[in-house]
């Protein structure tokens, strides 16, 4: 489901707010797993963390800030024998992103299950971190073989996600599933899509 009919759904399922609830505090906690898509991470796996609160609107909708962090998997390579029998390269490369992002969120009416979806836009930091090693047959590196480089850069990026939820299975909490997309604009796109469980705060 494209992501302006499942707001076209939310707004007619009636509003998630129940009087006097408006100017309230809500809270979202998201773990995820997914793939990097494009220039930036294609094909590497990624576990992500996702926090943010809200402050309750009308007619179903909370503007708020959240918070992100991404780490891919490492990548590792070794070329043996390459400087003489017995030595050996090894490289280590390492992606990981955060984001911040002003974001508004969109619930369902209902007092049980709850469609959901939203839109973020905001700073993203992308960290590269590469180190060679170079070693001779006895373990000892090899002077001027040897690299190590960390790198950081801020892009702007974006947000979009949608899922259901089950609203106050324990209090105030409520359990649910979402898909999420994260675009870091960097000249080509980096997409970030993933699958995960969500814990709300109503």
């Amino acid at each position: 489901m494209r992501l302006p009919t499942l707001v076209c759904a939310l707004a007619l399922a009636g509003p998630g707010v129940l009087p006097g609830q408006a100017g309230r505090w809500t809270g979202t906690l998201a773990a995820s797993y997914g793939q990097g898509v494009g220039d930036a991470f294609d094909g590497k796996d990624a576990i992500s963390g996702h926090v943010a609160a809200f402050r309750t609107l009308a007619f179903g909708a909370g503007l708020g800030l959240e918070l992100g962090y991404s780490r891919f998997n490492s990548i590792t390579s070794s070329i043996p024998d390459l400087y003489g029998p017995g030595s050996l390269q090894r490289e280590d490369f390492r992606r990981s992103l955060w984001a911040a992002t002003a974001s508004l969120r969109l619930r369902g009416g209902g007092a049980a299950w709850r469609p959901f979806a939203g839109v973020g836009l905001g700073a993203y930091l992308v960290r590269v971190h590469d180190q060679i090693v170079t070693q001779d047959a006895g373990g000892t590196p090899i002077p001027g073989l040897q690299f190590d480089d960390s790198s950081s850069e801020v892009k702007p990026g974006m947000s979009l996600l949608a899922g259901l939820e089950r609203a106050r299975v324990f209090g105030r909490a409520g359990v649910g599933v979402q898909a999420r997309w994260d675009g870091v604009l960097s000249g080509t796109l980096a997409n970030v899509l993933s699958v995960g469980v969500v814990v709300t705060l109503d």
